[in-house]
Parts: structure tokens; C-alpha cells; sequence
């Protein structure tokens, strides 16, 4: 009995501080180049860990995604989001901005019909800022 309690305790540590750590910037930067708008998104990211010591520490690395987008201003649905050629993907959902805010709510739609489609980790309320 005590080695399921002292179980129960260890994975429930585990598992709150796996997201310890892991989140976007507030802001978001955008350019306009060759007639479309690249938005610029930054974060960190939980290390993905294979050993104890790394899940415990929480450690992260710094990421970041680009989204091309034909405007700045709006709503912008998921199809119209310019992707790579080599996607397996496509965004469904909505980027919408209005007065310099940007709300991103996106989920990965993949053409296997198979896999169900979760959203995007990018997804939330950013402070839109044109890069000088």
C-alpha cells in the first residue's frame, strides 16, 4: 500500500511540473515581404526528458513559428494561411486581428482523414508589433 501511495505521489510530480516552464510570448512581430506578411511568434518549450533529473528541473528551450498570412488585419481562416508544400497538414480554426491584437485559435486537420486534429500550441492572445 505504501508503494502504490508513494507512486501515486511521485507521478503526480512528475506530471504537474511537465508544464512547468513552457509558454509563449506575449508578443507577436510581423514583416511584410514578397505581398504577403510573415507574423512572428516566440516561446519556450518543456525539454522533452528521458531520464529523471531533467523532468524534475523543468528545464526549456527557447522556440519560435512563422505564419504567413495574406493580411494584417481581420480574420484570417485556417485554409488561407500559407504553408510549406511538404505539410501533411492544414490549419483549420481562425487568426483574428483587430487594433494590433491578435487572437490565434488553430487546430493541425491532417489529409490522412485518420488522425483527429488537435490544436495548435501557439494558440492565444498576442500584442501584434510591426518588426522594424
Amino acid at each position: 500500500m505504501k508503494k502504490i501511495l508513494l507512486t501515486g505521489i511521485i507521478l503526480l510530480f512528475i506530471g504537474c511540473s511537465a508544464f512547468k516552464g513552457a509558454k509563449n510570448s506575449k508578443y507577436a512581430y510581423y514583416t511584410f515581404n514578397n505581398n504577403v506578411y510573415i507574423i512572428e511568434l516566440s516561446g519556450k518549450r518543456k525539454n522533452m526528458a528521458h531520464d529523471p533529473v531533467s523532468i524534475i528541473k523543468g528545464d526549456t528551450y527557447p522556440t519560435q513559428m512563422l505564419f504567413v498570412v495574406p493580411k494584417i488585419n481581420g480574420i484570417i481562416k485556417g485554409k488561407e494561411i500559407i504553408s510549406p508544400k511538404n505539410n501533411d497538414f492544414q490549419y483549420v480554426g481562425e487568426i483574428k486581428i483587430y487594433n494590433q491584437k491578435m487572437s490565434i485559435n488553430l487546430e493541425y486537420k491532417y489529409f490522412d482523414n485518420e488522425t483527429p486534429n488537435y490544436p495548435v500550441s501557439w494558440n492565444g492572445k498576442y500584442t501584434l508589433v510591426k518588426k522594424e
